[in-house]
């Protein structure tokens, strides 16, 4: 089980089935790294004072909108910070457990910032986002 106690004003919603998230896959036509399925698979998604890690049904409107396969081939975005900056992670085709943040208005990967090196233990750090 992931440890999200590090996590302010956390508000988690219930674990998401494995239908839902092979229907986003498929709709996405990218897998999801392992460590993302065990995230979803203890909760889809949740709120956290501006930080917010999608549900899998917001999924797919979410990268389809900011056309994150056109600009980011094998990116997904998964969260945004409350602010206009979109948090993604690679799709399982790469290895690359890096999580990474980009302004929604320039969704290309040589804007990109690394704000994490690995997904769980950024979560289980409380999420860190750069300070401004």
């Amino acid at each position: 089980m992931i440890n999200l106690g590090n996590i302010e004003l956390l508000v988690q919603r219930k674990p998401v089935e494995d239908a839902c998230i092979l229907a986003v896959e498929s709709v996405l036509q990218l897998p999801f790294p392992e460590a993302y399925l065990q995230f979803l698979k203890q909760t889809n998604g949740f709120d956290a004072n501006l930080l917010r890690l999608y549900p899998v049904d917001e999924l797919v409107e979410r990268n389809l909108t900011y056309e994150v396969g056109q600009y980011c081939p094998n990116f997904i975005s998964i969260g945004d910070d409350g602010g206009g900056q979109a948090i993604l992670i690679k799709s399982a085709l790469l290895d690359d457990t890096n999580v990474y943040l980009v302004g929604h208005g320039v969704m290309s990967p040589e804007f990109m910032e690394i704000i994490g090196n690995d997904f769980l233990t950024w979560l289980e750090s409380g999420c860190p986002l750069p300070i401004e």
